[in-house]
């Protein structure tokens, strides 16, 4: 899973939204002030809103120092408090789908035999495999009134369908589900998993008395199945569905009705004999034993207790009577559990106090209140029956922004200017993301990670990067040797601290050309900048990587091998770097790998590149706002537009 792109609106100099493809190495070019930062401040402020629901930040907890937002005032565009933000982050999910919510609790029929114990799980997933993508779409708010920032809309979409909308109201200081896209096909869409949750799996022992009450269910999916589905005149009213509505709702329900009968002769004719044996117990008369109700759940349990019995005699043998579910079980669930008159207006499901955005760290999921619920409250069955829509809602309207969350926390930003490390430097106890913007955390990794790690570093810098240094870690422990009596006692007493003193280390750098250790300090600006650049991009395991100028203070041929190794990475790696740059030598490298690799003529060792693992994009401001402009790159290397002006005068003898 990883972010697709990202898309900004009404951000400090963006007014009309703007969309960023993220690639393996994305770059982004421009003028000095074109807006080049607002694109990654832009998601130091979706991390602010997602992780720590902070709407208003200063400085921010990934930026420190080096990025001050200076609140929401600041950064919206024109520092017009009346607009609200936009922040759209589209996901990959071809590698894992939502996550799956439920509740942990069990409902047991308790007035039988301890023997039999069936029990029920009611939850409804979507088929993490029938999920490719999703998004999420924040909106940020002032209110007014209240003088508060609020996130006003949050938005889901899967497969590139928005499917539900939460809309949050600073009158009643609560938010609601606004919206379902019942027509979503992942909602429309026959769901096995749906069939495992809502069959009743029990176990009897044999000639003990089964509850009536167990079989609610089955009911209640009879009636889904068998009525809804195939016979749409029972619950399509074109007095209560407007026109429109109504002739959508008649074409879901006909493609149903046809898929109902679209399998083979054989299944047709069980079909057919299945619904008469249906009808005849629907036809009952009610009995000695009471109402037609009851007299219906006694017929329903004497079919379910002999089955085999039922099957033979109808000529049903073989036939599983839950192999083929309609496909739109969730819209008529919805529509008899929320009460709806409409499926394309407001909705009013309740889902708790605050702004829009939900509490992803909840893993039982959304609390819904239903128009059912404030009405009368839901007892026994009925509960379960919400419960089942709650686990739905929750995956589809939760998922999506949970792994979002978890995507921006694994965003990693090494500012523009990385800090000189001090002599004598003493690590931190932990690598802290926030000191990756300075760099400094680069120094605390060297510190930390093993040889093995030591040596890729050591390999970048002087065999890749050719930089004339190389990096050493050594290992040393420091003893107090002062006092004590000279001779063996003393020697005993020396070798006791130095066993109990702590191993530290220390790094340094040797300079290749005389063999000289020298300590980080000591050596040029432009080594200091460039530790953290390679220590980050080896490091990094996962996640979007934003790196600011890397090609600071650094010679042109370190800043061309620097390609090669955003290339390697993004490519091994599931990392995406988002650079902001003025470099051209960056990029010719880029270009070149790229023609190599069509025409066949890369050196070993060297990764492959292809178009489709780039993107560049010139920002510039305009008369409303920034404009962004991708630029496309041809197989072999080249603009398959005109370059901006002043592009690449120098990239004739880097190509060819």
């Amino acid at each position: 899973m990883s972010i697709k792109s990202i898309t900004i609106g009404n951000f400090k100099g963006i007014r009309d939204k703007v969309k960023i493809d993220l690639k393996p190495v994305t770059l982004l070019f421009g003028k000095n002030s074109g807006g080049k930062s607002t694109i990654i401040q832009a998601i130091h402020y979706a991390y602010e809103v997602m992780v720590r629901h902070n709407l208003d930040p200063n400085f921010t907890e990934l930026g420190g120092r080096e990025i001050d937002l200076g609140g929401f005032e600041n950064i919206v565009y024109a520092h017009d408090k009346t607009r609200s933000i936009s922040l759209r982050f589209d996901l990959d999910l071809e590698d894992g789908g939502l996550p799956e919510y439920f509740d942990n609790e069990y409902y047991r029929v308790s007035n039988i035999d301890d023997d039999f114990e069936p029990t029920y799980m009611f939850c409804w997933n979507i088929n993490s495999k029938d999920i490719s993508s999703a998004w999420v779409e924040v909106s940020i708010s002032w209110d007014e009134v209240a003088d508060i920032f609020l996130v006003s809309r949050y938005e889901v979409g899967l497969n590139e369908q928005l499917i539900a909308r939460v809309q949050a109201s600073c009158e009643t200081n609560s938010a609601k589900i606004q919206y379902i896209n019942f027509l979503h096909p992942l909602l429309t869409k026959n769901q096995e998993d749906l069939k495992e949750a809502f069959m009743a799996t029990c176990s009897e022992k044999k000639g003990k008395e089964r509850s009536y009450e167990s079989y609610e269910r089955v009911f209640y999916l009879r009636d889904l199945i068998d009525q809804y589905a195939t016979q749409p005149e029972v619950w399509l009213d074109p007095d209560i569905f407007p026109s429109e509505e109504y002739s959508k709702l008649s074409e879901i329900a006909g493609r149903a009705k046809a898929l109902e009968v679209e399998i083979s002769e054989e299944g047709k004719e069980m079909r057919e004999k299945l619904r008469k044996m249906l009808e005849a117990i629907s036809a009952a008369r009610p009995g000695e034993k009471g109402t037609k109700e009851s007299y219906l759940k006694e017929k329903m349990y004497e079919f379910w207790k002999n089955q085999e019995v039922l099957k033979k005699k109808y000529g049903l043998e073989g036939y599983d009577f839950y192999a083929t579910f309609a496909p739109y079980e969730f819209l008529f669930f919805c529509l008899d559990r929320l009460g709806l008159k409409s499926i394309t207006g407001d909705l009013d499901i309740g889902i708790g106090k605050g702004d829009a955005l939900p509490k992803f760290e909840d893993n039982y999921g959304l609390s819904i209140e239903t128009p059912a619920s404030r009405k009368s409250g839901e007892k026994g069955m009925e509960h379960w029956y919400t419960e089942a829509l709650r686990s739905a809602m929750s995956q589809f309207i939760l998922g999506p922004g949970k792994i979002l969350r978890d995507e921006l926390k694994n965003f990693h930003y090494i500012g523009p200017i990385r800090s000189r490390i001090p002599r004598n430097y003493e690590p931190n106890r932990f690598v802290e993301n926030s000191n990756w913007a300075n760099g400094i955390a680069a120094w605390d990794v060297l510190h930390k990670e093993d040889e093995e790690f030591i040596g890729e570093v050591d390999e970048w810098l002087a065999d890749r990067l050719k930089s004339g240094y190389r990096v050493t870690r050594k290992k040393y422990k420091e003893i107090d040797i002062s006092g004590g009596d000279s001779g063996d006692a003393h020697s005993e007493e020396i070798m006791h601290r130095y066993n109990s003193a702590p191993t530290q280390t220390r790094l340094s750098l040797i300079d290749e050309k005389n063999g000289v250790e020298v300590q980080p300090p000591d050596v040029g600006t432009g080594i200091s900048q460039l530790i953290p650049i390679i220590v980050g991009a080896l490091y990094f395991k996962e996640g979007l990587v934003a790196i600011e100028q890397p090609e600071l203070h650094i010679h042109p041929a370190f800043q061309v091998a620097l390609g090669d190794l955003f290339i390697k990475q993004g490519t091994e790696k599931n990392i995406s770097f988002l650079i902001e740059t003025h470099s051209e030598h960056l990029l010719l490298r880029l270009l070149r790998r790229i023609r190599e690799t069509h025409e066949s003529e890369l050196s070993l060792g060297i990764t492959a590149f292809y178009p489709a693992r780039l993107a560049i994009y010139y920002i510039e401001r305009g008369d409303q706002g920034v404009r962004i402009s991708q630029l496309w790159v041809s197989k072999d290397g080249d603009s398959e537009e005109r370059w901006p002006e002043g592009f690449f005068e120098e990239r004739h003898g880097e190509l060819y």
